[in-house]
């Protein structure tokens, strides 16, 4: 009956979440894990500090099953979706016969806009979600130590403030099974640990993002659930002690959010699982009251940067003028495609690391104001805002002269050519374009 049910909820969530894939970012540190992960093992140099080598565990496996870089996307939307079933379960483990509180839970990890948002995001907490849920269903019922290690570990490398969950650690008994539980967490942790050590943290560069803003954020039907799951958890002395244990997460939390002046939204999910595992103890009064709560499917998304990316990659197949090195003209607009994933895909489709390089033609990705596009090449239209643009470097620079000194070309081509062809100089990938104030 639980696996059912279980199979259900993620049948559910895998909906929800591929039913948007069209809107799926894989710009910037979207596109960096899956570069990290067909470099292979040991993944010591992440795509972006804090972030850890079992962050790529998952990428690495989804690569070798994929084909192109959608694909890639599908199998970790199906990893994200494993969140709802692992709701329902740590919530059955909590209150065997409280089997609607525990749908409940599952449900609402299913239908999540934020947890949709992180999926489709590519680059917010990744599986960190997943993780501390593995974490709270190795810490209820029959205690799993090794598990909850591993799950710490797990939770830590895919974001760093997953390492408010700590408290659900203590919920194990204290055993010479626990002891090595915590020595595999930190074992496991050594590597990334040694990486972050040997390397200063980078500045955030973005500030406004307050405590304050993050749970006003959240005030809403998603974030009111998670709310009544920990208080209804703290009324019953079988959900108490996890509800107990993910409440002083939230507060470890939102003070690591204020020492640092920064807590976005989506941080808040990092405890969801747990949070909504509390739900197991309502009775059904406030369980129809909870219903009324859940949150509908979002409407679906129509298009997005992954969608863009496969009409570069076809228009560039199409063409078969080789070599080929993918860049991006930053005109006036916000970018709509990243040169690296767009290499990416074409080496998930075969193409040889030596046709995408320097020497040949360039394929030009422009983001410019509709008005401005107007006065550039004819090429394929990505969407109102986006172009891609062939050409021999010198008529593109050509074409591109009345933005020298405001247009931002390069970055692109070298975030992937320099995974592709490790020997590669700046030089060669900058010099195509001519313009004395680049």
């Amino acid at each position: 009956m639980r696996v059912g049910v279980g199979l259900l909820l993620f049948g559910l969530a895998t909906w929800v979440r591929l039913r948007g894939l069209d809107a799926a970012e894989v710009l910037g540190d979207g596109i960096g894990p899956w570069w990290v992960a067909l470099e292979g093992p040991p993944w010591l140099i992440p795509h972006a500090p804090p972030f850890g080598w079992m962050l790529y565990l998952p990428y690495a496996a989804i690569l070798t099953l994929a084909g192109t870089v959608r694909q890639a996307v599908g199998g970790m939307l199906l990893l994200h979706a494993l969140a709802a079933p692992l709701a329902a379960w740590i919530a059955w483990r909590l209150r065997p016969e409280g089997m609607a509180g525990a749908v409940l839970a599952g449900l609402a990890i299913a239908l999540s806009p934020g947890l949709l948002d992180v999926a489709l995001s590519g680059a917010q907490v990744h599986l960190a979600p997943v993780w501390i849920g593995l974490l709270a269903l190795a810490v209820t019922g029959t205690p799993r130590p090794l598990l909850a290690g591993a799950a710490v570990a797990g939770a830590a490398m895919s974001h760093p403030l997953a390492l408010c969950a700590l408290p659900l650690m203590l919920l194990l008994p204290w055993s010479r099974a626990t002891l090595a539980g915590v020595g595999l967490g930190v074992l496991l942790l050594v590597p990334h640990l040694i990486g972050v050590l040997a390397r200063p943290l980078p500045e955030t560069g973005i500030t406004g993002a307050t405590v304050w803003g993050a749970v006003s954020a959240l005030s809403s039907l998603e974030g009111g659930l998670a709310v009544v799951g920990i208080v209804t958890g703290l009324s019953s002395p079988r959900t108490r002690r996890l509800s107990g244990a993910t409440l002083a997460g939230l507060c470890l939390l939102l003070g690591a959010g204020a020492a640092l002046s920064y807590l976005q939204p989506y941080h808040l999910l990092l405890l969801s699982l747990p949070a909504l595992a509390g739900l197991a103890a309502l009775p059904l009064p406030g369980l129809l009251l909870a219903v009324l709560l859940e949150v509908p499917p979002r409407p679906v998304p129509v298009d997005g940067s992954l969608m863009i990316l496969e009409t570069l990659t076809e228009a560039i197949l199409e063409t078969e003028r080789r070599p080929v090195m993918v860049d991006h003209a930053w005109l006036s607009a916000l970018p709509v495609a990243e040169p690296a994933a767009v290499m990416l895909d074409l080496s998930l489709r075969g193409v040889e690391a030596d046709e995408l390089r320097p020497g040949g033609v360039v394929a030009l990705i422009v983001s410019a104001e509709p008005q401005d596009l107007r006065r550039l090449p004819a090429g394929p239209v990505l969407s109102q805002r986006g172009r891609l643009i062939f050409g021999e470097p010198a008529a593109l620079s050509a074409a591109l002269a009345p933005w020298c000194g405001r247009a931002q070309a390069l970055g692109g081509a070298w975030d992937g050519l320099i995974r592709l062809r490790p020997d590669i100089r700046l030089e060669d990938v900058t010099d195509w374009w001519q313009c004395e104030h680049r």
